[in-house]
Parts: structure tokens; C-alpha cells; sequence
């Protein structure tokens, strides 16, 4: 199967302190390639389900699933059924209406951040690859957590972590 990871290579002049020297610099970037629709399908459902039917929510997992894809260099199917990742697959939010208003709402959330268009307010570093709400985890799965750094807290009690 396709990765999700291309490499993009930027030519950068870098003005050196010597007059008339320019450096060019190869910096590589990683971005994502379009999401097959049937990926699409399975973030939108693990959004809702996720988010617990919060708009704030839907775009911080969103980011947390793209990350995830960049930094293992896996598909979105891959990231997902990953064992015990995300619990919101289980649950009745799983089985969302694809052609309801939040499915699209969420799909338009989609299409945005994996172009990297986020609103300021709602950007999560790009090490940010965990969330649970410790209101609703294990003591031990909450002390694995606390052993990173935490990048936001939501109005909904999510709390997103990063690697350090």
C-alpha cells in the first residue's frame, strides 16, 4: 500500500556574509497525499466518535491522526485499528450517517488539515500524537500519559499530548 509520506524538496538561497554569494540550501519537507475516499470515511467516523460531538474536538483529533500518518509513515487504516488506540470504534458514534450534516462538517474539518489549513486557536504541534480525557482512563494508561508533555487541554476535557 501507498504511504502517506512524500518528500518535497525546497531550494532556499541562503545570502552568505560574502558580497555576491548566494548558497542554495535543500531543506525536505514532509507532506501528505490525498486521502483515498474510503480513508476519509473511516477519519470521519473516528472523529465523530472521538471528539465526543465537540467542532473543537473534531479538528485536534483530526491533527492527532494526521500526525500520526506523518510521523509513522502509515495509512490511516493502519493508524486507527491499531490495537487499543481508539476506543471510539466501538462505541454507537462509530456508525455515524455519512451524508448527515456533523459527517460533513467533520469532512470539511478533514479536508483542512490535511492540507495544513488550521485556525490558530485550534493548532497542535506536530509531535502532539496522543489524547485521551482522564476522567475516562485507567490509572496506569493516565501515568503513561503524564510521562509526556502536554500541549493543550480542551474545553472538553481532552488533553493532547506531545513527544518530547
Amino acid at each position: 500500500m501507498i504511504g502517506y509520506k512524500t518528500i518535497i524538496l525546497l531550494f532556499i538561497p541562503i545570502i552568505l556574509s560574502a558580497p555576491g554569494c548566494v548558497k542554495t540550501e535543500i531543506k525536505q519537507e514532509m507532506v501528505l497525499k490525498p486521502i483515498p475516499m474510503k480513508e476519509k470515511e473511516l477519519l470521519i467516523r473516528t472523529i465523530s466518535s472521538e471528539s465526543s460531538e465537540c467542532y473543537l474536538d473534531a479538528w485536534r483529533v483530526a491533527q492527532v491522526i494526521r500526525n500520526r500518518c506523518k510521523f509513522h509513515n502509515k495509512t490511516v487504516h493502519e493508524i486507527i485499528y491499531q490495537k487499543g488506540q481508539f476506543s471510539g470504534i466501538n462505541t454507537r458514534l462509530w456508525n455515524l450517517n455519512l451524508n448527515s450534516v456533523q459527517a460533513q462538517r467533520i469532512a470539511n474539518i478533514v479536508d483542512s488539515v490535511w492540507n495544513n489549513i488550521t485556525p490558530d486557536s485550534l493548532l497542535l504541534s506536530d509531535s502532539t500524537l496522543f489524547f485521551c480525557n482522564p476522567k475516562l482512563v485507567k490509572q496506569k494508561t493516565l501515568n503513561w500519559f503524564n510521562k509526556m508533555e502536554l500541549d493543550k487541554v480542551s474545553e472538553n476535557n481532552h488533553h493532547y499530548y506531545k513527544i518530547k
